[in-house]
């Protein structure tokens, strides 16, 4: 009897370990920009980064920030190894709008230096037009 008890206790750690990593590997599929405000972005984000950061500038009631949304997630979502993705919404986040001259939504820029150097594209773009501008932007990271 001791055995059976035994044998289930190992295959319960086993069920637990697999459904574990498959919760990991859920995840990283399926993670999306996160949205940032601009303090998160000057005080956590740039100072720590590790590999270009592209940003979405959106806003809530913007038709064609909708469209772009799902492009840009999904983007993300492939090349999250080459780059950090983030959303900052212009309506609550006018200072950074105003330090990267956003003057139309969407518009996306990857910044690829902590010293403020940044590539920007305006409008919502196709997905071989922001992968053509993420690619750009890690040739050109800078540690």
């Amino acid at each position: 009897m001791r055995n059976q008890e035994t044998e289930n206790k190992v295959l319960m750690k086993k069920i637990f370990i697999l459904a574990f990593l498959f919760s990991l590997l859920s995840c990283q599929l399926y993670a999306q920009a996160k949205e940032i405000d601009e303090d998160e972005l000057y005080e956590t984000i740039i100072p720590n980064m590790t590999k270009p950061v592209v940003i979405d500038f959106f806003a809530t009631w913007c038709a064609p920030c909708k469209i772009y949304h799902s492009t840009f997630t999904s983007v993300a979502r492939t090349y999250r190894y080459k780059a950090d993705f983030y959303r900052i919404d212009i309506d609550e986040n006018r200072e950074v709008c105003s330090d990267f001259s956003i003057n139309a939504v969407p518009t996306t820029i990857v910044l690829y230096s902590k010293d403020g150097y940044y590539l920007k594209e305006e409008g919502a773009l196709d997905r071989s037009t922001l992968v053509n501008l993420v690619n750009q932007g890690y040739r050109k990271y800078k540690r």
